[in-house]
């Protein structure tokens, strides 16, 4: 952000993808800040996990819960200051991290690669939906959900789009 500007907003959003037939787990998370003076600011951090590798899931489980019990946390500072639990991005946040979680727990339950991985644990032709669709064995429809409930939640504070909502606003209203 340019040295002056310190309002902005972020939105941001995380997607899982695993393929059994490299086993592949890609984590990405992308990331657009609106600051107040204009302009959007797009960044994607991706983190591939091979998992043929002999890389430990359970290290970024115990991360992914440690990230939830820092949420509870937060709800009860929320609740001791008197902002309330049902804060909108509070409730976003709570939810992103829970996905994540339920994400990187499924992945510590995969057999290992020696065993019949395809009919216990994923549909048949799983790896050729996912190359078709560019997706993996993620939430990856409630994340866009998630996505969609946090622009509309932010773009309603940028300021060119305020007066829209505002005119909107009141024609419900009448």
């Amino acid at each position: 952000l340019p040295p002056n500007t310190t309002d902005f907003y972020a939105i941001i959003t995380q997607f899982n993808g695993y393929q059994p037939s490299t086993g592949l787990y890609v984590h990405a998370r992308v990331i657009l800040t609106f600051p107040s003076g204009g302009g959007v600011m797009p960044r994607v951090f991706i983190s591939p996990v091979d998992l043929h590798n002999g890389t430990r899931i359970v290290p970024i489980l115990l991360m992914a819960f440690l990230a939830i019990v820092l949420q509870f946390i937060a709800g009860f500072v929320y609740w001791r200051a008197h902002v309330g639990f049902w804060d909108w991005p509070f409730v976003l946040d709570s939810l992103n991290f829970s996905l994540i979680a339920a994400a990187w727990y499924e992945l510590s339950n995969l057999e290992t690669p020696s065993d019949p991985l395809q009919v216990t644990h994923v549909p048949q032709n799983f790896d050729r939906t996912a190359g078709r669709f560019d997706a993996g064995m993620s939430l990856y429809a409630f994340y866009v959900l998630l996505f969609i409930c946090g622009l509309v939640r932010y773009t309603r504070e940028i300021r060119g789009l305020q007066l829209l909502f505002d005119i909107l606003g009141r024609a419900a209203l009448e």
